[in-house]
């Protein structure tokens, strides 16, 4: 269900792709300015909602976390990969 619901979305993405008109950029126009927190927000929603690296982390934790390995050695890989986002 899961992949049937991505498929569509990047058909629907697709579509509304192809049926929007052309932007028309002047080259000389300065580019849009963007505030330092509305830059943050955007980096850290890109990131937060990007399906991609939630799998990447899952599948990285896949092959380190065992059903035998200690819940407070799963906290401190989750507090590791978070402070590392954090700090990106």
């Amino acid at each position: 269900a899961l992949k049937l619901a991505g498929a569509a979305y990047l058909v629907y993405l697709g579509v509304k792709m192809l049926r929007s008109k052309p932007a028309i950029e002047r080259l000389d126009a300065p580019p849009p300015v963007m505030s330092d927190l509305a830059a943050l927000r955007t980096g850290f929603l890109t990131n937060a909602l990007n399906p991609k690296t939630a799998i990447f982390i899952v599948s990285l934790f896949m092959g380190v976390v065992r059903p035998d390995t200690a819940l407070t050695v799963q906290i401190a890989y989750g507090l590791f990969i978070a402070g590392a986002h954090i700090l990106w």
